[in-house]
């Protein structure tokens, strides 16, 4: 794609304006692969999870639904359920436990409908 100089470059999907943009998506990349990595990062969101969340979330047999479409078995995924009554919470709280242990103070929340900021302040 060329820009209004004509200067040719790629498209990715980020959106990296500043070199500080850059630099913060390096540590933020650095910060993730070493979360993954490390049992203790997957113990402790699974506690929160587990303890805050409210996961697993229950499934929900709809035996009416699946004695209509004869050889079906349908369930529901009760994520309603969740702490805060929605699946946001579910990624919020590992954003939120990698950001603290990046040593973050504050969190900017990227939200469309409300529910993934009243996720964040939730987490």
């Amino acid at each position: 794609m060329e820009d209004a100089e004509g200067l040719v470059f790629s498209l990715q999907w980020q959106f990296l304006c500043l070199p500080t943009d850059q630099e913060y998506h390096h540590n933020l990349k650095k910060a993730y692969e070493a979360a993954k990595a490390d049992p203790a990062f997957h113990s402790e969101l699974a506690y929160y999870l587990k303890h805050y969340v409210g996961r697993p979330s229950p499934l929900w047999y709809a035996q009416h639904l699946s004695e209509q479409l004869k050889d079906a078995k349908i369930y529901f995924k009760c994520e309603e359920l969740n702490h805060t009554g929605s699946h946001k919470l579910n990624n919020v709280m590992g954003q939120i436990l990698l950001a603290r242990r990046m040593g973050r103070k504050r969190i900017i929340a990227e939200t469309e409908a409300g529910q993934h900021g009243i996720g964040q302040t939730q987490a």
